[in-house]
């Protein structure tokens, strides 16, 4: 279980037996930022542990079989899309992870194509109450599901549900009422056309009430919460606030985000990873000379030019800035640009200040957070 000041958190992921390489994808890049990470699986050979396990130090991963056989059932009634079969992992992985942790803070969830940023990640669970019912994600809403409801409402044109694979928080509170519930919620919902997370509302409204669960407890973060990649959800929102997950990850797309988001570097043959996620991808802005010219940043990503149109994608990994054997910056170019960031522990969080620019170089030097360092060995 993961721990923060007085807060406890657990992270559980929902993932095929055949989705080995994406989740050693996720092991080496996300994964490292928290003590603990759960797999649950129908699983697989010793050997994918093994190297899943081994991506992913310093980080615990804890691979749980099930045991249901649901997505083998699933195979065996004739259904082969393994989106399908991974509807039925959803709820009973959600109730495996209450009864190994009753008493954690928060549980948290995504798919084996889920990124999350634990920097942001960490200020929503500071910022909220663990005792009260609450469920955080990226809310959608679908009126088949009414229909399914006895009685039926038939006063709302849909049914809002949390999308897991955007990655989803809840409460202790919350799962206290319906944890012990969710594998019978599981069995009696078990089309696999049924898509999991309305499972999840489904569940939550028939035991809890429909009114609270839509009005007072599902919270709706799409800002924070992206159902896409970076390079879909960037541009489309432009990032007001640090994300905490993106969705529909592949092994490339895990990859660049490990370039945009770690200092990877060595001090005395120790290696080291510094967690710039805060700012990663977040929309900031590079002021000129005059004020009234600016670039706009993306830390990780690019630099556009808005007076000429012109777009700087990252070509450099972030570089390591080292004195008296401290980590004390970084900087990444993005094309005829480079970025220089100081760290400082007085800097507001998600936030870049100025230091000093070099126009004519096209050197900028700012300010961020300090940010959190992980030992790899």
């Amino acid at each position: 279980m993961n721990k923060y000041g007085n807060i406890t958190y657990t992270i559980g992921i929902w993932s095929g037996f055949d989705q080995t390489d994406r989740l050693v994808a996720q092991a080496r890049s996300w994964f490292r930022s928290f003590s603990d990470v759960l797999v649950f699986t129908e699983m697989t050979h010793p050997w994918d542990s093994d190297k899943i396990k081994r991506e992913a130090l310093p980080c615990n991963v804890t691979i749980i079989d099930l045991g249901f056989g649901y997505g083998r059932s699933v195979r065996r009634a004739g259904y082969f899309s393994g989106r399908l079969e991974a509807q039925f992992r959803f709820l009973p992985g959600m109730q495996a992870a209450y009864e190994r942790f009753p008493n954690a803070s928060f549980y948290v969830f995504g798919d084996d194509d889920t990124y999350f940023f634990k920097p942001s990640l960490i200020k929503l669970l500071n910022s909220s109450n663990p005792n009260i019912s609450k469920a955080y994600g990226r809310s959608y809403c679908s009126s088949d599901i009414t229909k399914l409801m006895k009685p039926s409402p038939n006063y709302w044109s849909c049914r809002h549900f949390l999308q897991g694979g955007a990655g989803v928080v809840f409460t202790n509170n919350l799962f206290e009422r319906i944890g012990p519930k969710l594998i019978n919620c599981s069995e009696k919902f078990n089309s696999p056309y049924f898509v999991a997370s309305m499972r999840f509302a489904l569940c939550a409204a028939r035991y809890i009430g429909s009114d609270e669960w839509e009005h007072r407890i599902a919270d709706n973060m799409q800002n924070v919460f992206h159902s896409e990649i970076p390079d879909l959800e960037v541009p489309k929102y432009g990032l007001s606030e640090p994300p905490i997950t993106f969705h529909k990850m592949t092994k490339a797309t895990f990859d660049e985000t490990f370039k945009a988001r770690y200092v990877k570097y060595k001090i005395k043959r120790k290696k080291f990873l510094a967690d710039l996620g805060e700012i990663t991808y977040t929309s900031q802005d590079i002021y000129m000379l005059n004020n009234n010219y600016r670039l706009s940043y993306r830390p990780g990503m690019s630099i556009y030019v808005p007076y000429t149109g012109e777009m700087f994608n990252r070509t450099s990994k972030w570089k390591p800035i080292i004195e008296n054997i401290s980590l004390v910056g970084a900087e990444q170019r993005y094309g005829k640009f480079t970025v220089r960031l100081l760290f400082d522990e007085n800097i507001s969080f998600g936030k870049i200040i100025p230091h000093s620019n070099y126009p004519r170089n096209n050197i900028f030097i700012y300010k961020m957070q300090k940010p959190e360092i992980i030992p790899l060995n």
